[in-house]
């Protein structure tokens, strides 16, 4: 189980981070964030106050501020949690359609498998096995079958801003979908080359057009221009699966280190 006492502590420390950075009071984080004036100041001021901070407010500041609390986290911290501390506006954005209900139910597993990298143009000869040489993440999907679930480490900035360099793309596989991909959906793909010779793994943007022929983009569609028709289970593409969350390695070092130089910039750019 989680260590509550642990948690509470790390929440306060990053809250506090927050705080420092912006030069603000709690009870002014709280109004720019969103929430009840009293949410923060009794949270931090009195330790009699038996409410920890929830991931749903943690997520308000982590959205107002851009600062990400992740570093500030253990990974088995998360372990026995939901998936709510990683959601991404820019995933499960209204204008893609509205997403799912969240429920808490817990799945039969705590953790999920890295089974490779993706990157747009990097093709590889196809292992047998393609999980490479990364430890699972300590997280997953709540009421999910584990085997339905997998993650991929992003290699470059293709589908910037819902999965950058570094972050970790967890998808459920088409089988658990219990649909066909949508418009919209955030997919990664497997393409063949070279009679099956060689593959690549990406993850791309289903646009279906009104009247026209669906076709896959990268949301990064700036640097990555390549767009490509979809024909669902062809010889020479398939979909692995949809990108239901955007999360990063809070225990990777350099990691946290390049996303709190990330977080410095953008504040310095404000």
């Amino acid at each position: 189980m989680t260590d509550n006492k642990f948690y509470d502590a790390a929440a306060k420390t990053y809250v506090r981070y927050v705080l420092d950075e912006l030069k603000l009071s709690p009870s002014g984080l709280a109004k720019q964030a969103g929430l009840s004036s009293t949410t923060l100041t009794r949270a931090l001021n009195d330790p009699t106050h038996k409410f920890t901070l929830s991931m749903s407010t943690l997520g308000k500041i982590m959205k107002f501020s851009g600062i990400n609390m992740n570093p500030f986290f253990e990974a088995k911290d998360f372990a026995e949690m939901s998936m709510a501390p990683y959601e991404r506006d820019d995933i499960l954005d209204e204008s893609w359609g509205n997403p799912g209900k969240f429920d808490p139910t817990p799945s039969d597993g705590h953790m999920t498998i890295v089974i490779g990298h993706t990157a747009s143009g990097v093709w590889k000869v196809p292992h047998l096995l393609k999980l490479e040489s990364h430890a699972p993440l300590w997280l997953t999907f709540p009421q999910v079958n584990s085997t339905d679930a997998f993650a991929l480490l992003a290699d470059d900035d293709s589908s910037a801003p819902s999965v950058r360099k570094g972050e970790y793309a967890l998808c459920l596989r088409v089988r658990a979908l219990g649909q066909k991909p949508d418009h919209g959906d955030l997919l990664a793909i497997e393409r063949w080359r070279d009679d099956g010779a060689l593959m690549e793994i990406s993850i791309r943007r289903l646009v279906v057009p009104e009247g026209q022929p669906p076709y896959l983009r990268f949301d990064n569609v700036e640097q990555f221009p390549e767009i490509l028709e979809f024909h669902e289970d062809t010889a020479e593409l398939r979909v692995l699966g949809k990108v239901s969350w955007t999360v990063r390695d809070p225990v990777d070092y350099k990691l946290r280190v390049e996303m709190l130089g990330r977080a410095r910039d953008r504040r310095r750019h404000m």
